[in-house]
C-alpha cells in the first residue's frame, strides 16, 4: 500500500478523473506511473491510499523511518 494525503495522486492513479470530473492531466505520466509500479513484482497487489490530513505527521514520520531502515527492492 502506498499512503499519501494527496487526493491528486490517489485520484490520478485510480481512476483518472479530477474533482471536477474531467479527465486528468497528464495521464502519459500516470500510465508511466502505473507501468512503473506493476514492474516491481513484488507478489502483492499495490493500492494508493489516502490519509487523511490530520494524520500527515505521523505518516511522514512513518515514512521517513522505513525509508531509512527498509532495504532496496
Amino acid at each position: 500500500m502506498i499512503a499519501t494525503d494527496s487526493e491528486y495522486v490517489v485520484r490520478g492513479m485510480s481512476m483518472w478523473v479530477t474533482r471536477q470530473r474531467r479527465h486528468a492531466e497528464n495521464r502519459d505520466l500516470w500510465e508511466a506511473l502505473i507501468e512503473d509500479v506493476e514492474s516491481w513484482d513484488l507478489g502483492v497487489r499495490v493500492q494508493f491510499y489516502l490519509v487523511e490530513r490530520r494524520f500527515k505527521a505521523k505518516a511522514d514520520q512513518c515514512a521517513k523511518a522505513g525509508a531509512a531502515s527498509a532495504s532496496p527492492f
